[in-house]
Formats: structure tokens, sequence, C-alpha cells
């Protein structure tokens, strides 16, 4: 029987960033950060998606891995967005350099690579792509893609044949992608691609009631939101918002990871437990759809949302 946590990839922002996330006031050591994916993995999570700008999630895995008893955990890590040369000429040693970085943390190859920005596809001469495939080529990174942020990035990805991944923010309120799902359904029928969504209860905003923070995040219908959300919830015989968000998105056959962060293990169980209720119907998710208020395009990116201090 398939394990009802497939689909589960466990994110890795939290793991070495202080306080990510609008709802996130936590911070933990090495040693719970640890228990944490122990208990993931115990659970039947294989994979944990990180990056090379999460502060230290790869030493931490890395650490981890070296227990033999981690042997199945597969790592979804990204090239940094940081601090890039401004020279085109320096780029290659640039890149060599932080792979080799990721390599020696992780100790052992990449099980995928993406890039964390889609302006790196042609940034540089398409170097960092062209050196994003040669590690491919010499079976360094088994699966190379790209994480995308709007639609315009992900019909670009889509036209590419060597990713083999793509990232891409996706939740109940998204309507943004409407259009592609078909593109995308068609694809995967004829090449090796996965796609993997992140942003499943947008920052933890789909869960809050609290008006300032839909306030920062440039929302215009708060209260219209809120109000949908949790009488969807009701109708829908769901046991909360929370359940409904993952499920709405765990539901959709096109998605083949979902990359959840969560803040402690507290929190790590509720999500595993929210993860094997039982899907939505066809016609449960046409429903959601049809119904679900408008939401602007800079309340659905964090990039635009207002900073509190």
């Amino acid at each position: 029987m398939q394990n009802s946590l497939t689909k589960f990839i466990l994110g890795g922002a939290q793991l070495g960033i202080p306080n990510y996330g609008i709802l996130n006031k936590d911070t933990y050591d090495a040693l719970y950060i640890k228990q944490l994916i122990q208990v993931a993995y115990e659970e039947g999570i294989s994979r944990i998606d990180i990056a090379m700008d999460y502060g230290e999630a790869q030493k931490i895995i890395g650490n981890l891995l070296k227990e033999n008893k981690y042997n199945n955990l597969k790592i979804i890590n990204k090239f940094t967005s940081k601090n890039l040369p401004k020279n085109p000429d320096d780029i290659e040693s640039y890149f060599h350099k932080c792979i080799l970085q990721s390599l020696n943390l992780l100790e052992k190859n990449l099980d995928c690579l993406l890039l964390h920005r889609a302006k790196h596809l042609i940034e540089y001469d398409g170097k960092i792509w062209a050196l994003l495939k040669n590690l491919k080529d010499n079976k360094i990174v088994q699966d190379i893609g790209i994480s995308v942020q709007t639609v315009e990035e992900l019909r670009t990805a889509l036209a590419i044949e060597d990713i083999s991944v793509i990232q891409m923010p996706f939740n109940i309120l998204d309507r943004r992608w409407d259009d592609l799902i078909k593109e995308i359904s068609e694809q995967k029928k004829n090449r090796n691609l996965q796609i993997h969504v992140r942003s499943v209860f947008l920052q933890g905003l789909l869960i809050s009631e609290d008006l300032k923070l839909w306030e920062s995040a440039n929302s215009v219908n708060s209260l219209e939101v809120i109000d949908w959300l949790k009488a969807k919830t009701k109708e829908l015989k769901r046991e909360s918002i929370k359940d409904m968000c993952l499920n709405f998105v765990k539901s959709q056959q096109w998605i083949d990871g979902i990359i959840i962060g969560v803040n402690n293990i507290e929190q790590l169980n509720e999500n595993i437990m929210l993860f094997k209720n039982k899907s939505f119907s066809n016609l449960e998710i046409e429903n959601i759809e049809l119904s679900s208020p408008k939401v602007l395009e800079k309340t659905l990116n964090p990039f635009y949302w207002k900073k509190n201090d």
C-alpha cells in the first residue's frame, strides 16, 4: 500500500532561518531540529527541501546523514541566490565553490538541485543553467530544475525539457495557475517531470484571523476571505481551515510533492495527522475553485508584503 505521506516534503527554511514565516517566532538548536527530522523520517517522510541560502540547514542535515539509518532520505537543494559575482567571468568558479561546499556539508551527491531564482536561467549568458546541466550529465546531481514564482516563469520552465523538477507556490485561493494545469498534466505524460508546491498555508496567513497580518499582506477583502474559509470548512465537513487548505492541495493529481514547513515537533505531528485525512473528490475541488474569493497577486506573493517590525 502506498504511504499516505508520499507527497509530504519537509520544508527546510524553518530549520536554518530563525523566525521564518509570518507566524513563526521560534528558534531551535541543532539537536531539536535533528529530533524533528527523526520524527518525520520515522513517520515515512523521506524528502527534505532546503537551499544553500537556508542558514545552517545544510550543515545540520549533513550531520544527520552521517548516521546510516537515514540512507533513504532525499535532499532537494536550491542554488544560492545571494552574493553572486557581478562579473559573468567569475560565475563558474563561484558556482563550483558553492557546489563543493554543499557536497562537503551533505557528504553525498545531490539528489535534486534547483535554481532558486528563474532569472538565473538566462543571467550570466545562461552559464548557471549550463553548469547545472553539466552536473547532471556527470551524475553529480540526479534531477535538476527550477523554483518559479510567476505564471510566466512557469510557462518558461515547462518549455525546457531538461527541467525535471519545478517548484511553485500554490494554495486554496491561488487561481493564477489554472490555465497551465492542463499543460502540466499533458507534459507529465510525455517526459520526466515532477511538480512540487510550496506556500500551502501562504506562510501561515490562511490559518490566521489577525486582520493586521492580512493587512500587511496587502489584502483588500480580508473579512470576505476569512469568512469564506470558515464557511467552506464547515460546508465540506473538514476539521479545520488548516485541514481544508492542506487536503485541497494534496488532492490535486498534478502535484507530486507538497513542501510543508513546521515550527516545532508538535506542529509536525499535527500536519502529519491532517495529511492522512480524506482527500477531496473532484466535485469538492470544483466547488472550492468556483466559489473562492479573488485575491490580489501582491497578497499571493509574500515578496510584496509589508515588513512588520
